[in-house]
């Protein structure tokens, strides 16, 4: 945390904020519409932008489709942009992952006899968060009915880098601790620290995203801190 504390006393947003500040714990919340609203002034010089990577919640996803966002292409993980239907059906995917919104249409038309895909294998991977929203009470219900695979929820920052991670377990999201750093406020309402995976430096972020914040070990085996109830706050 010194080094996002660092980070931060170098962007233009917090050089006069944060001069007398030692500990990233005394920053003033950070509005999401002052975020949202300027994100050049949090863009750090020494910070680069990479291409994202796609970090699989499965150990063995097969070959991931990944619709619309950019995603680096590699051997087993192929990006669809625009005009995919029929690139998409001939690439056989056995795991489909992308934002809410794009998965969620598919699922419709699917549903709905609109859209005709081969059947998948492995999973959904949903992409929720601040670019995205929020699954709602019935959109994983869609997604089974439409793809008969189990789904997992990927919670993403502003550069698609992973922030927290639905596992075989299906109990909460695993914080991904090398990006993110997320604190309780008011009850359950989440403030997120970004501390990797982006060219921006921003502390105690205000999110609008609610989740309870537990310890111990998930039922995969895995320790370490997980959002349980993740949702839009209201």
């Amino acid at each position: 945390m010194k080094r996002a504390l660092r980070a931060a006393r170098e962007v233009p947003y917090y050089q006069s904020r944060l001069s007398q500040l030692n500990d990233w714990r005394d920053t003033p919340l950070l509005p999401l519409g002052d975020f949202l609203g300027n994100p050049v002034a949090f863009h750090h010089h020494s910070l680069v932008r990479r291409q994202p990577v796609f970090q699989s919640p499965l150990a063995d996803a097969g070959k991931v489709a990944v619709l619309g966002t950019g995603f680096l292409d590699t051997d087993q993980v192929r990006t669809f942009r625009f005009d995919w239907e029929e690139e998409l059906a001939a690439y056989r995917p056995d795991t489909i992952a992308g934002p809410l919104d794009r998965v969620r249409k598919i699922a419709i038309d699917m549903y709905a006899g609109r859209l005709t895909l081969p059947a998948l294998e492995r999973a959904v991977v949903v992409f929720t968060g601040l670019r995205d929203g929020m699954m709602g009470p019935g959109d994983r219900d869609l997604l089974w009915k439409a793809f008969r695979v189990p789904v997992y929820e990927q919670l993403q920052g502003f550069n698609r880098e992973a922030l927290a991670s639905e596992c075989d377990a299906h109990e909460g999201l695993h914080v991904e601790t090398p990006n993110a750093v997320f604190e309780p406020n008011q009850g359950e309402r989440l403030l997120l620290t970004g501390v990797g995976g982006t060219e921006y430096a921003f502390l105690r972020l205000a999110t609008g995203l609610a989740a309870k914040i537990e310890g111990g070990t998930c039922g995969c085996g895995w320790t370490g801190p997980r959002l349980m109830g993740l949702r839009a706050a209201r």
